[in-house]
C-alpha cells in the first residue's frame, strides 16, 4: 500500500521544487545555453552555475536541521567523494595536469544533484511535479526536433545537438539532439503507459519520441530502446495480454504508417548503412573505431601496471598522435576503463554500488507505488534506461563525462530514495 501520511495531496507545492525543475530541464539541454568564459579556455557552463547555490541551500537546510548522511545515501556518494580523494592523489603524488585533474572532476560533482530531491521534496505532489514538468517539456520538445531534423541538411540548426556528416559508401547527415537521454527515459515511460493503462494518445506520443529515434540514426540509442521495450513487456505482460485486442490493431497501423515512411523517403537505406557500420570492414576504414582500439589498448597496459590504486584523476595515460582528437592522450571512451584507470578498482566498485542501488530504489517503487501510474512509470523508465546505459558504457563514458546523464539519473535517484523513506517510515521528516 501506498504510504500518504507525509504525502498528503493538500500540501502546498514546496517552492524549492520549482528550482530543481529549472536545475533538471536546464541540465537536459533542450535548448543552447551560453557559457561564461573564465580565464581564457575555461568556460563555465550554465548548469555549473545554478548547482553551486542549490548545493550552498541543501547544506544550509542539513545543518539548520541536522541531517546526517544517512546509509541509504551511501551509494551515490561513494563516487563523488571517491572522486575527490583521486583529484588530490592525482595532483599531489602523481603530479598530473591541474586543469585536466579539476576538468576530470567535475562532472562527478553532480552526483550530489541526489541531494536536492532528498531535501527540498516535501509531498508527493513535489515529485510529480517535477516529473510533470520533464514530461510535458520533452513532449513539447519532440515536434520541435522532428522539424529540426528536416532542415538540418540545410544547415539550420536551432537546438542543442551535434550535427554529424560520415563518409563510407554514401555520406550519412544526422542531428543528434543534447537531449537525446531525456527523450530515451521518455519514450519507454511511453511505452509503459501504453501497454499498462492503454490510450490512443499515449500510443501516438510513444509513436512520435520512436521516430525522433529512429532519425537520430544512433545505434547506441537503438540498442538501448530494444533493451528498454524488452524490460517493460517482461514486467507488464500480464497488463499487455489484457489490452492485445486494442494494441495489436492501433499499434500495428502506426508501425506500417512508420515502416512506409522509411521505406519511401531513404531514411530505411541510411538505417541500413548505419548498422553496416559495425562490421569488420567498416572498423578497419573508420579512424574513430580504430581509435577506440587504440586507446583500449594502451589503457589496458597502463592499467597492468597500477590495477588496483589508479593513477589519479587528470592521467596522461599515452601520447596522442596527430591526427587524432584533443586530449585524447587523457580522454577514453570506455567508462569503465576510464575509471579503473584513473580510480583504481574502487571506482569500479564505487559505480557499482550507484547503478545497482538506483536501479533497486527503482523496482522499490516501482512495486510499492502501484497505485500511482507517474511514479511507478517513471521508476520502471529509470530501470530500463540505466539497464540500456550499462553496455553503451563499454563505447561512450556516460556515467563519468557526460553531465546530463549525472544529473538525470542522480535527480530521479533522490527522488526514489525521499519517496522510498516515507513509505517506510511515516513517521520520518526531513
Amino acid at each position: 500500500m501506498e504510504n500518504r501520511y507525509l504525502f498528503d495531496e493538500n500540501t502546498k507545492l514546496n517552492k524549492f521544487v520549482i528550482f530543481i525543475l529549472i536545475y533538471f530541464l536546464i541540465g537536459m539541454h533542450y535548448i543552447d545555453l551560453p557559457s561564461i568564459n573564465l580565464f581564457g579556455a575555461v568556460d563555465i557552463t550554465i548548469e555549473t552555475l545554478l548547482f553551486f547555490p542549490m548545493i550552498i541551500a541543501v547544506y544550509i537546510s542539513f545543518t539548520m536541521k541536522q541531517i546526517g548522511i544517512k546509509k541509504t545515501y551511501l551509494p551515490v556518494v561513494f563516487l563523488p567523494f571517491l572522486a575527490f580523494f583521486y583529484l588530490f592523489y592525482g595532483i599531489m603524488f602523481i603530479h598530473n595536469n591541474l586543469h585536466r585533474v579539476f576538468f576530470e572532476f567535475r562532472p562527478f560533482m553532480f552526483y550530489f544533484s541526489f541531494l536536492f530531491p532528498v531535501t527540498f521534496i516535501k509531498s508527493i505532489k513535489d515529485a510529480e511535479f517535477i516529473i510533470k514538468g520533464m514530461l510535458i517539456a520533452t513532449i513539447v520538445f519532440v515536434p520541435i526536433l522532428i522539424l529540426q531534423y528536416f532542415i538540418a541538411p540545410k544547415g539550420i540548426i536551432f537546438l542543442a545537438g551535434r550535427d554529424k556528416t560520415f563518409e563510407f559508401t554514401e555520406n550519412i547527415r544526422r542531428f543528434v539532439p543534447k537531449a537525446e537521454n531525456i527523450l530515451l527515459l521518455i519514450s519507454f515511460y511511453f511505452y509503459h503507459k501504453t501497454i499498462h493503462t492503454f490510450k490512443k494518445k499515449n500510443l501516438l506520443i510513444f509513436m512520435m519520441f520512436v521516430i525522433v529515434l529512429i532519425l537520430t540514426f544512433s545505434r547506441n540509442l537503438w540498442i538501448g530502446f530494444f533493451i528498454g521495450v524488452l524490460i517493460i513487456t517482461w514486467c507488464e505482460k500480464h497488463a499487455l495480454f489484457r489490452n492485445l485486442p486494442l494494441i495489436i490493431p492501433l499499434g500495428g497501423l502506426f508501425f506500417i504508417a512508420v515502416l512506409l515512411a522509411i521505406i519511401y523517403s531513404g531514411i530505411g537505406q541510411k538505417i541500413l548503412l548505419r548498422l553496416g557500420m559495425i562490421s569488420y570492414s567498416a572498423i578497419e576504414s573508420d579512424n574513430s573505431l580504430k581509435w577506440r582500439v587504440y586507446e583500449t589498448d594502451m589503457a589496458l597496459k597502463a592499467i597492468k601496471k597500477s590495477p588496483f590504486i589508479g593513477y589519479g584523476l587528470g592521467y596522461k595515460y599515452h601520447e596522442e598522435k596527430k591526427f587524432m582528437f584533443k586530449d585524447a592522450g587523457y580522454y577514453i571512451h570506455n567508462n569503465y576503463l576510464f575509471l579503473w584507470m584513473k580510480m583504481g578498482c574502487f571506482g569500479l566498485v564505487a559505480m557499482g554500488f550507484f547503478i545497482f542501488g538506483l536501479i533497486k530504489e527503482a523496482l522499490f517503487i516501482y512495486k510499492n507505488y502501484n497505485k500511482n501510474d507517474i511514479l511507478r512509470g517513471i521508476a520502471i523508465s529509470t530501470v530500463c534506461f540505466t539497464v540500456a546505459r550499462i553496455p553503451a558504457a563499454v563505447v561512450m563514458p556516460v556515467f563519468v563525462e557526460d553531465i546530463r546523464v549525472i544529473i538525470l539519473l542522480a535527480n530521479l535517484y533522490g527522488i526514489f530514495l525521499n519517496l522510498k523513506m516515507n513509505h517506510l517510515h511515516p513517521d520520518y521528516q526531513l
